[in-house]
């Protein structure tokens, strides 16, 4: 089986499970399937039109194996990051609270993958802590999790 007739038979299988998804939240009642229908519509249509641009798209070259070789090695290399960068993540939340950890990751990911310098990687850290503090705890009234160490910051027992 070549890799194109792997990417559509996912690509088919994933609609499916879209479209069954989108049917059975029909059942839920209307406050219930806001979320889970629109986002399977969604994801329905974009799995669609990846199905069609495999279809119609031209023939990949494929690399040569020194090439193939060399990615393998680098993505192994990226896959170890991603591990640690997720395990760094529950720790930060579980130490500090979903605040703090979204700051400090966030920061933190933006400068050091280098997309951007430090006040600038610091400054969208603020706002989209902001943001989904305001859509979390202002927006929806919840009370988010304080994390291991709030004792010791706040001095209570």
């Amino acid at each position: 089986m070549t890799r194109r007739a792997q990417e559509i038979l996912f690509a088919c299988s994933i609609a499916f499970v879209f479209v069954v998804y989108a049917y059975l939240s029909m059942n839920f009642g209307p406050n219930a399937r806001m979320i889970p229908l629109p986002m399977a519509i969604l994801g329905s249509l974009l799995t669609i039109a990846q199905l069609i641009r495999l279809m119609i798209g031209s023939e990949r070259f494929e690399e040569d194996a020194e090439e193939l070789r060399a990615a393998l090695a680098r993505r192994g290399n990226r896959e170890m990051l991603a591990v640690g960068g997720v395990a760094g993540m529950v720790l930060l939340i579980l130490l500090l609270g979903p605040v703090a950890a979204i700051f400090i990751f966030t920061a933190g990911y933006l400068f050091v993958s280098g997309h951007y310098a430090f006040v600038r990687s610091l400054t969208i850290a603020s706002l989209f802590t902001i943001t989904l503090f305001l859509l979390f705890v202002v927006g929806l009234q919840l009370e988010l999790y304080h994390g291991i160490l709030q004792p010791l910051i706040t001095g209570a027992p």
